[in-house]
């Protein structure tokens, strides 16, 4: 592969791994949305049981989804490793002098070091790390919002469970 193969397949694993993200972020947002809108009783199994449905919908997919990034971020640490000797060697062949690249477009000097800098991929081991911690953030807000307690539905029940309240109190 040439410079120029290397860094386009570069920028679309890229573009792959934005994607996983945004298929995360989507179905995320879409879960801790459908639970923040929820209004369950007060001690509702129902409750109990859909957020224990969803967790696991939840966790199936994001198991899969990570599984995805990480061999992502595979293939972006590999073509980064060959991209990087790639530019030098582009540098080595136009004499490393001022001469410059696509007419004058691109300097070659420094091409190695700047490419350093701005496509340095995330390991594998980052993407998981960074998927588990934001899977146990929303697992957790899943629980929380699916466990609140909300308001009673009408003002009848509110009256009837400060009487049983009241009685509890008393007794």
């Amino acid at each position: 592969m040439n410079f120029r193969e290397i860094l386009a397949q570069l920028l679309e694993r890229g573009n792959a791994m934005l994607a996983f993200w945004v298929y995360y972020l989507t179905i995320s947002f879409g879960m801790i949305a459908f639970f923040g809108n929820a209004k369950w009783p007060r001690n509702s199994v129902r409750a109990k049981l859909m957020a224990s449905v969803f967790s696991l919908g939840f966790i199936l997919f994001a198991a899969v989804n990570c599984g995805g990034m990480m061999d992502i971020a595979s293939q972006r640490k590999l073509l980064h490793g060959l991209l990087v000797p790639a530019a030098e060697g582009l540098a080595a062949a136009a004499g490393r002098d001022s001469t410059a690249l696509d007419g004058g477009r691109l300097p070659v000097t420094g091409l190695a070091e700047a490419l350093e800098k701005v496509t340095s991929p995330t390991g594998p081991g980052g993407v998981r790390a960074f998927h588990v911690a934001a899977d146990a953030i929303v697992l957790a807000v899943i629980w929380v919002l699916a466990l609140r307690l909300h308001e009673p539905a009408s003002a009848g029940e509110a009256v009837r469970e400060f009487r049983e309240a009241a009685r509890a109190g008393r007794a």
